[in-house]
């Protein structure tokens, strides 16, 4: 094997390395696409959860302040199950609910974000991953191209007998 095809030869091993190293690019991509999506989906479950136990904690919280208005209104001689003393704790417990509520608006729309942001990290995965392949085979058609163009050189110019 003469010089040409010896350069014929690393040009195909050069071809080869460029294929494969395209393509695990691309699953490198869809991997790291999957390890984000899935810790963003973990992230919103961990927030809903950390919604619901606050949830909780604001409720026990709420009973308290609304017993101790009811005792402190009742020493007072003050009856707590009509008039004002109603229209108070109407209006406490409102804005007790109307706090939860408004927390669990966003915490759901937290984590509609996040759970959006992982599905957006398999797309990019993918597209990446899709880019990647398609490079990989404009690469093998490009090493394939020059081999067949310098064999057929090399033939001519009686390099290769």
């Amino acid at each position: 094997m003469g010089a040409a095809g010896i350069g014929m030869l690393f040009q195909g091993m050069s071809t080869g390395l460029s294929v494969y190293s395209q393509l695990q690019e691309g699953k490198t991509a869809m991997r790291v696409a999957k390890y984000n999506e899935k810790n963003l989906q973990a992230e919103a479950k961990n927030k809903e959860l950390e919604f619901m136990e606050a949830s909780k904690r604001a409720r026990i919280n709420q009973r308290k302040t609304m017993s101790t208005l009811r005792a402190n209104l009742s020493t007072q001689g003050t009856r707590t199950d009509t008039g004002t003393s109603l229209d108070i704790f109407g209006e406490t417990a409102g804005n007790f609910q109307l706090a939860i509520s408004d927390a669990a608006r966003a915490t759901n729309m937290e984590a509609y974000s996040l759970r959006q942001k992982g599905k957006m990290a398999i797309f990019e995965g993918k597209s990446i991953k899709q880019a990647s392949t398609l490079k990989a085979i404009g690469t093998g058609i490009s090493g394939v191209a020059s081999a067949v163009s310098a064999f057929g050189h090399n033939q001519y110019s009686g390099a290769i007998q």
